[in-house]
């Protein structure tokens, strides 16, 4: 079994936008396994190796919309822990994570914005 054909995984920026500061990094999504490959940790392991490449490659943070089950397992935290709302409109903020993957990441943001690539669609929350 080879992991392409299993699983999807797209990283692209995002940038979180702050009174103080803009931190750019990556987001990772949509993920998803083929049912006949379920149970069997192959998202489990795509999400810890991408944590461990985006790490070495330096990027600050990773960002995911996802169940949080999932997610709270491998370190990630509700992006409203770091005071960070997303700007799609009719989503709820509970399904919105950030993992810390850099020291300089800051823990706290002032009226901070999660705003992913346009390729995620419209972002007009704030609007």
């Amino acid at each position: 079994m080879m992991l392409w054909q299993t699983a999807i995984s797209i990283a692209l920026s995002v940038v979180v936008r702050s009174d103080q500061r803009e931190t750019c990094s990556l987001a990772i999504g949509p993920m998803a396994v083929m049912p006949s490959f379920q149970r069997q940790g192959v998202a489990s392991q795509l999400v810890r190796v991408i944590i461990e490449r985006a790490e070495a490659a330096g990027e600050s943070f990773l960002a995911v919309a996802g169940h949080p089950e999932f997610y709270t397992r491998f370190g990630f935290q509700p992006s409203l822990d770091f005071g960070v709302q997303h700007c799609f409109e009719g989503m709820p903020d509970d399904v919105f994570f950030l993992q810390s993957l850099q020291k300089t990441f800051p823990g706290h943001f002032a009226n901070g914005r999660l705003v992913y690539s346009s390729v995620f669609g419209r972002q007009d929350r704030f609007a």
